[in-house]
């Protein structure tokens, strides 16, 4: 889970990431470069959590232990599982930039804008048909229950 923290807290210029999942995928992508500091719950030493202190420090990143209390305030109170990585924050490009971008390359502009809203839930794995994608109401089957099952009820 990735979060800006908010303009009181003393690493205001990263992002945090926390999890030992989001950090273990984020420490195998990133670099000393775009990831400031691994912070570990000060009374945590399970094998996951030194896989991922071995994890930073084969990549040259710092690494901290901080009290829950500190790993609570930096998460905003999320389910960071004793680990949690301060990030520089990511560059955004400009739609100006991308448009640049695509001139000098000597390509035609392409875009596919995306609406959170739907996310990543166009179907429901519990959707037979939908995960099949047999049908074209499978948009309509979201990760809360199916929407369509009066259409294939026998599936």
């Amino acid at each position: 889970m990735a979060k800006k923290p908010q303009a009181t807290t003393e690493h205001d210029p990263d992002e945090f990431i926390f999890g030992r999942h989001a950090v273990e995928a984020a420490l195998k992508a990133g670099t000393a470069a775009t990831i400031n500091k691994l912070f570990v719950q000060t009374d945590l030493k399970s094998e996951p959590i030194q896989h991922l202190v071995g994890m930073a420090q084969k990549k040259k990143i710092l690494v901290s232990t901080a009290p829950k209390q500190k790993l609570d305030l930096m998460s905003d109170q999320g389910n960071h599982q004793g680990v949690l990585l301060a990030m520089t924050p990511y560059a955004y490009a400009t739609l100006d930039d991308l448009f640049k971008n695509a001139a000098d390359k000597g390509e035609d502009p392409f875009f596919l804008l995306l609406d959170t809203q739907f996310g990543l839930h166009f179907t429901d794995s519990r959707c037979k048909r939908g995960a099949r994608g047999d049908h074209s109401e499978a948009s309509r089957c979201g990760p809360d229950k199916c929407r369509c099952q009066s259409q294939h009820r026998g599936d």
